[in-house]
């Protein structure tokens, strides 16, 4: 967003900046120099970034449509807990997985920050 939307018809015409002062926004920017573009280069996760990862799943998890979700799963048995949630949440989006070769994509990588 800051270094502009070069598409023909973008996407946002404008954004409040103060959004990007909320947690769950600080968290996630947090998370963007964590992974290497390319496909076929294994990651390594670091200690600092397990805990980026791990603030972050606490800031969805203090949101108000994550704490929704969350009572629903309980009510339906599909989990227990925050902590159980957390644990879901944190295998779908950050465990490492093989595209190319082994431990060189992630979900999160994949979705929010693109690979080539």
């Amino acid at each position: 967003w800051a270094q502009g939307d070069y598409a023909d018809r973008p996407l946002f015409a404008w954004v409040d900046e103060a959004v990007f002062e909320r947690k769950t926004y600080k968290c996630f920017m947090c998370l963007l120099d964590n992974y290497k573009a390319e496909t076929g280069e294994s990651e390594t996760v670091t200690d600092e970034e397990r805990r980026e990862n791990s603030q972050f799943l606490d800031a969805c998890l203090d949101s108000k449509p994550m704490q929704y979700l969350l009572n629903y799963l309980i009510k339906k048995g599909v989990t227990k807990s925050r902590e159980t949630l957390k644990r879901l949440l944190n295998d779908l989006w950050f465990k490492l997985y093989r595209r190319e070769v082994r431990d060189d994509s992630s979900g999160f990588e994949h979705v929010f920050v693109g690979e080539v």
